[in-house]
């Protein structure tokens, strides 16, 4: 469901005046339904006599939001998988809709008061003026439920751009109390979307989860992740119950991988009642989301289809996470008897029985490993390869394509429509199959 920006006014030119380019894409975005957007796309590519860097530039500065009242409260339905929800947007004082404002996504219990959580306040302290996005409802936290949470989140961002002006290379993590379960699933597994993460006592939910976080921890290697404990942290092995045990395990699962992968996640350990310092919020709270090529070495699991340029988008029946076998619990059952060291094991049988893609792009070369995918798109923004030159793709070894790709201005508009984005739009679309054809589309 694609919900129309309010208010988009459409520059028409006198009659006797030739509309900008400016002017184009500007009714290009406020164009309904899509036939009236497609009669606009070659008068887009003659008035920028078919250069992609000039619709670059007028998509960027194209202005389809309206001044908004940072009083008023903003209520917007999303619709994912079939269902809708919807979140609270809560813009602030400083909100100026001709500027790109950074957002924060908070996650908490549906019991617990937003305002009165500290960091919240500290956010809305900060700086620069932030849009804050409060989800009615988190995604689900557990890691074989997360085919509904990975397209909700996207969802929701999606929806928030069609209404604020927002950055989508500043989009931070906060998830407190039953939401820092549900932001650990999602950093872990969609860090592309963030520039950053904090959660406080959050317990990843996945099965063999001591086992998988060594899977899943490197897609954090670009993406900044503090992490937040209460002490005491009990040592695993004594009696622990539920939460506190959760909590416990999952804290020292990730300190120990963290540190043996040398990743850039951060941890502050409190007494009960202790408020920390969150003066590091101005400067940490700056940094923006790792440029496409520096971050395309990700793995993804069941239903996790996303990273940047690269997504999977079919699964051979039977795989775990495809539609004929949803991943609605440990379907793995593994047998470690007589294995020197069965965690290890473990972390090898879940890393060859699950679906997942790799793509890393180096210069002119694009390469792809997957395994159980039949399927990968290419979704490549500008600046990642030089489009003047020959590039080269590899899918599991073998040459795909070798050649000039050609930036389309229908891809691009196209592109920013569907997802609103107007940073890093596709300017070229491949399908690569299991089979070792690539498709435009």
């Amino acid at each position: 469901m694609f919900i129309a920006a309010p208010g988009i006014v459409s520059a028409q030119p006198p009659d006797n005046e030739t509309p900008s380019l400016a002017q184009l894409v500007q009714e290009y975005f406020a164009a309904e339904p899509a036939e009236k957007r497609d009669v606009l796309v070659p008068r887009i590519a003659e008035a920028a006599t078919g250069s992609i860097p000039d619709v670059l530039a007028a998509l960027r500065a194209v202005q389809v939001w309206t001044a908004a009242d940072p009083r008023a409260a903003s209520t917007v339905p999303t619709e994912a998988n079939g269902q809708t929800t919807a979140f609270d947007v809560r813009l602030p004082t400083g909100y100026d809709s001709a500027k790109a404002h950074p957002v924060a996504i908070v996650l908490t219990a549906a019991d617990k008061p937003v305002d009165h959580d500290p960091i919240v306040q500290a956010i809305s302290r900060l700086d620069e003026p932030f849009v804050v996005i409060v989800p009615r409802a988190a995604p689900p936290s557990s890691f074989h439920a997360s085919e509904r949470g990975t397209d909700e989140v996207r969802a929701w961002l999606v929806a928030v751009r069609r209404r604020f002006h927002v950055d989508g290379d500043r989009v931070y993590l906060y998830g407190a109390a039953a939401g820092a379960d549900a932001a650990l699933t999602l950093i872990l597994t969609q860090p592309d979307v963030f520039a950053g993460a904090i959660i406080n006592e959050g317990a990843f939910d996945g099965p063999y989860g001591r086992e998988l976080l060594p899977l899943l921890l490197p897609n954090v290697r670009h993406t900044p992740l503090r992490l937040i404990w209460t002490e005491p942290l009990m040592p695993v092995g004594e009696l622990l119950v539920g939460r506190d045990y959760d909590v416990a395990l999952t804290g020292m699962i990730v300190r120990e991988t963290a540190a043996r992968l040398d990743l850039p996640i951060t941890e502050t350990v409190l007494r009960p009642g202790e408020v920390p310092d969150y003066s590091f919020l101005n400067d940490w709270m700056t940094r923006r989301r790792p440029r496409v090529a520096d971050t395309a070495r990700q793995f993804r699991f069941p239903a996790q289809g996303r990273s940047h340029f690269v997504r999977a988008i079919d699964l051979p029946p039977g795989a775990p996470g495809d539609a004929h076998s949803p991943w609605q619990g440990d379907q793995l059952h593994i047998l470690t008897v007589g294995h020197t060291d069965p965690s290890a094991y473990v972390t090898s049988v879940l890393d060859s029985k699950l679906p997942k893609f790799t793509a890393r792009i180096e210069g002119q070369s694009i390469d792809i490993r997957s395994t159980l995918c039949d399927a990968i798109e290419l979704h490549l923004p500008a600046g990642v390869v030089d489009f003047d030159k020959p590039v080269a793709i590899h899918h599991n070894g073998i040459r795909v394509f070798d050649g000039r790709l050609k930036p389309d201005v229908k891809t691009l508009l196209d592109s920013a429509y569907l997802e609103w984005e107007f940073q890093h739009p596709a300017v070229v679309r491949l399908r690569i199959t299991a089979r070792g054809t690539a498709v435009p589309f």
